[in-house]
């Protein structure tokens, strides 16, 4: 890094200096109506592939700014303040285009300084002036003060002892449309190539609507920034969950959801690299969720956002900890296995019942060509016999036709036990009605040894479909890197059973 600015500490931070750059001007459509939703442009987050190497720095390197990396270096060493950075400012970064690790310098412009932020523009490229002064009112005004609200903070005043964050604009990012990088949080000396401040890479390219990319993606990547602050070691699907949620604060919903509702067979806690925006979608989703449940009031959630950030346990015991925190009455697992039945019946009854999203997301459904997980199979009458397997965290439902008249009905279970996973098989029998009046009613049954016998009465008149919900848990001790788990295979069968001869009497 070529600016010496991050040598010298103590220099006083100026807010003044937004009215001259034009920061405060009047801005159209701040306020964003609540039936005003939006599914979010086909942005490209980066920073997941980052995970692996910031969990090796901060395992390799304890935290320290600048000035204590010079002290350190130079004891009894006198530092004079600094002056404030300038628009028209010239600085180098190292920068990797395709968000990886092979960083040149590239030079940038100071173009606009905002009271949360230092907007940087690649050398040689132009973007209207209009738009860099709404993107820092955007970031200054909403983005940065709801979800820090929301999260808690990034490291602050950080490394360079500069409360602002800094968002450089970069052209020809082919592989992302913008990333945090958690290698700029340590020095030089112990990162060689860091720059050595809290900053985002943004690509020009993506800035035809301003609003939309800062609330999405901007937001996505803050996110990541204040999470690396209190817990840089958390697994993909956690932080990527609660950095795809950022955009529900702003009335936006990421494009991913579809996606995942198209290929739902997958593992949660496995970050596939081949089905990056399933990923995605499938980790928003259940956060989403999470924070929609009916037990959460407006003030546990906005806790358990902040407990999910800071808790330093992950994965599953890190959220099983979190809520621990917020609430007595859920705990992953029944969240997991009720967030299963939601993918399947969230626009039952419309919505009316504990099995839905948000608000926000629910609104954003309406525009999706396929809003929810559509059964593996249906059968037009009540029997049937199905063989077929199903990822580890996951779930997969079978539709089965009701008669009109009372009836029982009869299930038999028998599902695969993978040694290596020891995972456990739930199923839910789950009674709605194809008018989408009535109210689901859910009944779990968990398998003993993975086998299952049980069975169900049909009221007469009422439910016309039968929904067998197969909910495969995996091992809570999973973890990014442990390896892909294998899909279980298991089989079942519905029939229908005489009343008469269960109960002895006729009905």
């Amino acid at each position: 890094m070529l600016d010496n600015r991050f040598f010298i500490p103590g220099r006083a931070i100026v807010a003044a200096m937004l009215v001259c750059c034009g920061i405060f001007i009047a801005m159209a459509q701040d306020v964003v109506e609540e039936g005003d939703v939006k599914i979010s442009e086909r942005y490209r987050p980066g920073s997941a592939r980052f995970k692996q190497q910031a969990r090796e720095l901060a395992e390799k390197f304890e935290r320290e700014t600048i000035v204590e990396s010079f002290l350190r270096r130079n004891p009894g060493t006198a530092l004079a303040d600094q002056s404030e950075p300038e628009p028209g400012m010239q600085t180098d970064f190292y920068v990797d285009r395709n968000g990886g690790d092979k960083r040149v310098k590239v030079a940038a412009t100071l173009k606009i300084i905002g009271t949360h932020c230092l907007i940087y523009l690649e050398k040689g490229r132009r973007v209207d002036e209009n738009k860099l002064k709404r993107m820092a009112h955007i970031f200054d005004r909403r983005v940065y003060p709801k979800t820090t609200a929301t999260f808690g903070h990034e490291w602050k005043p950080g490394i360079d002892g500069d409360t602002r964050i800094t968002l450089l604009l970069l052209s020809g990012m082919e592989d992302c449309d913008g990333y945090f990088y958690p290698g700029d949080e340590f020095t030089e000396e112990k990162h060689p190539g860091s720059n050595q401040r809290e900053m985002l890479y943004l690509s020009i390219n993506r800035l035809k609507d301003v609003d939309d990319f800062m609330e999405h993606l901007v937001a996505h990547e803050l996110q990541h920034m204040i999470h690396w602050f209190y817990d840089d070691k958390e697994t993909y699907w956690v932080e990527e969950g609660l950095s795809e949620y950022a955009a529900t604060l702003f009335n936006r919903v990421p494009w991913t959801a579809e996606q995942y509702f198209a290929r739902p067979d997958r593992n949660l806690l496995d970050w596939e690299d081949d089905q990056n925006s399933e990923n995605y979608g499938h980790s928003f989703l259940f956060t989403d969720y999470l924070f929609n449940r009916p037990e959460l009031s407006e003030t546990s959630r906005q806790k358990l956002a902040r407990e999910l950030v800071k808790n330093k346990a992950t994965g599953i015991m890190g959220m099983d900890a979190a809520l621990s925190k917020v609430t007595q009455k859920i705990d992953f697992f029944a969240v997991f296995r009720d967030f299963c039945v939601a993918t399947h019946l969230h626009h039952c009854a419309n919505g009316k019942h504990p099995y839905s999203f948000s608000p926000v997301v629910k609104r954003a459904f309406k525009k999706y060509k396929q809003n929810r997980v559509l059964p593996r199979k249906s059968f037009s009458g009540q029997k049937g016999m199905v063989k077929s397997r199903v990822s580890m965290w996951s779930s997969v439902a079978f539709e089965f036709s009701l008669p009109a008249t009372k009836s029982r009905l009869q299930l038999q279970f028998s599902g695969q036990t993978v040694a290596s996973a020891k995972n456990s098989f739930w199923i839910a029998m789950i009674l709605t009605d194809a008018a989408g009046k009535l109210v689901p009613e859910v009944c779990w049954r968990k398998t003993q040894a993975n086998s299952l016998k049980t069975a169900i009465d049909i009221p007469a008149g009422s439910f016309d479909r039968l929904l067998v919900l197969v909910c495969n848990q995996g091992p809570a001790n999973y973890k990014d890197g442990d390896g892909r788990l294998p899909k279980a295979e298991f089989a079942f069968s519905v029939t229908p059973t005489n009343f008469a001869e269960v109960h002895g009497e006729s009905r």
